[in-house]
């Protein structure tokens, strides 16, 4: 039996005991991966909450019995489920969302197929893409923007840019930290430790905050050198002052195994190591 197998015997089993319509939700997610939920449609709710089946999955391989299953999905519902409906009406009037646009990095050729649904601008070997931060109390979180909702909105990615280029640094706002605070000892084995992370103080999507204006600008003329970024995950870069001389390719290795053994897939943003040059203000790749 396969996950969709499995999702589909869980949906049946649900609606049976639950006496509710229950639907399957396939979703694309960032770095390809693709994930497998069911949706208890409750009508006096405009949102219901997915329950994802992976882990799930998982325990019934190792000989959890379906029955167990389907009672562990049922006590998610139950503790989960809204306890009053949710007015996710601003979702379609752009004058009430355009405040909560954002924009955030992901890898590019990763995301592929992904792109072709969602308005994006290519950045290097990463993309630009669009989230809506929601505010509710009762449905926190973010929201992927898909070019149906431009199309419902009725502008264009150009025109969306300029607002989510404003609105980020407010939404997520900048945080630079002395990596030896954060993790004491050399973070890099045979590297020096003069590193800092760059992120939000959300800690999420913070890799985008060397798009703020003149963040990079100001921290290379702090240094006095350029500076090297490392793309530790979707969520943060780190920062290394250039030494004189000093030749970044040494240091193309270590994004690599960094990603390979600390990042987790879905948060991973490139294997490539960037260049902040002080004499264009640009960002490269080394």
């Amino acid at each position: 039996m396969n996950i969709k197998e499995f999702a589909e015997k869980i949906r049946a089993a649900l609606a049976a005991a639950l006496n509710k319509e229950v639907q399957l939700k396939e979703s694309l997610r960032l770095n390809n991966i693709r994930r497998y939920g069911i949706v208890v449609v409750d009508s006096e709710n405009g949102l219901s909450p997915i329950i994802y089946l992976e882990k799930l999955f998982e325990d019934f391989q190792k000989n959890t019995s379906m029955d167990a299953i389907v009672n562990i999905v049922i006590s998610i519902y139950q503790r989960d489920r809204l306890k009053k409906p949710v007015d996710m009406e601003w979702v379609r009037h752009f004058d009430q969302a355009r405040e909560t646009v954002f924009y955030f990095l992901i890898n590019y050729d990763a995301n592929r197929e992904l792109l072709t649904q969602i308005p994006h601008f290519r950045y290097l070997d990463m993309a630009i893409v669009f989230g809506m931060k929601s505010g509710l109390e009762d449905a926190p979180g973010t929201i992927t923007v898909f070019n149906s909702h431009l199309d419902m909105w009725g502008i264009t990615a150009e025109e969306l840019f300029p607002i989510a280029e404003a609105n980020t640094p407010l939404l997520y706002p900048l945080q630079v930290s002395y990596m030896p605070d954060l993790v004491p000892g050399e973070p890099f084995p045979g590297h020096p430790s003069q590193m800092y992370v760059l992120t939000n103080s959300h800690h999420a999507y913070g890799a985008t905050a060397i798009l703020y204006k003149d963040t990079l600008k100001g921290f290379s003329l702090l240094m006095g050198s350029d500076v090297l970024l490392f793309p530790d995950s979707i969520h943060q870069m780190v920062l290394l002052p250039l030494k004189e001389g000093e030749a970044p390719e040494s240091y193309r290795d270590t994004v690599r195994s960094t990603n390979e053994y600390f990042t987790g897939v879905s948060d991973f943003l490139s294997n490539s190591l960037y260049l902040y040059k002080r004499e264009t203000e640009q960002i490269e790749i080394a």
